[in-house]
């Protein structure tokens, strides 16, 4: 049972934890969809 326990609370804690927003940071992505980012918000959003 204890282990069922801790194992539960590390999966919350794993998800919980702020992850870095990798899709923001791809190499592939143009000057023109960075400079977009500041109205469109998209780290927020995918947090959502």
């Amino acid at each position: 049972m204890t282990r069922h326990v801790y194992l539960a609370a590390a999966l919350v804690l794993s998800c919980a934890a702020p992850q870095k927003p990798q899709i923001t940071d791809a190499a592939d992505r143009t000057e023109r969809d960075r400079s977009m980012d500041s109205h469109r918000k998209p780290v927020p959003m995918l947090a959502f």
